[in-house]
């Protein structure tokens, strides 16, 4: 299972990841990160936390030209509604991975099943903002299993 990591980034770097600009992350390997490990990249001033949050996800790892015990990560952005998904028991998660792949396949006009599955589906897509990008994401996430 991938490790999600909870990270200090000073803001004038979570900025420029923000903006999708910094797609890599430095850090020294203390953590024993992994391709496929999420960062959890929380904003931080040098004296406080913004309250600011980014959630990453590892795609490449090396560690050519660094200081001992350091890696360059390269990150890529995934959707806020994931750590929603990474606090959820297994259950939840296969609910969840069964919704997702209904809505993908069949919109969400379709209403063939309980009244209570799609009060959550309108809940996720009303409130976790799941838009059609973050759908298509988390079937090629559940595509790499």
């Amino acid at each position: 299972m991938n490790k999600v990591h909870e990270l200090k980034i000073l803001n004038k770097y979570f900025e420029v990841v923000n903006e999708g600009l910094k797609t890599f992350e430095i850090r020294k390997n203390d953590r024993n990160f992994q391709v496929g490990d999420f960062l959890l990249l929380k904003e931080y001033t040098g004296e406080q936390f913004t309250g600011r949050e980014i959630l990453q996800q590892v795609t490449y790892m090396t560690n050519y030209e660094q200081k001992e015990g350091h890696v360059v990560m390269s990150i890529q952005r995934v959707p806020i509604s994931f750590g929603f998904y990474l606090n959820m028991s297994e259950k939840e998660k296969a609910v969840f991975k069964k919704i997702i792949n209904h809505i993908h396949l069949y919109g969400t006009g379709v209403r063939d099943i309980s009244n209570t599955f799609w009060e959550i589906i309108d809940e996720l897509i009303e409130q976790r903002g799941l838009t059609e990008s973050e759908q298509q994401w988390y079937m090629e996430f559940w595509n790499e299993d």
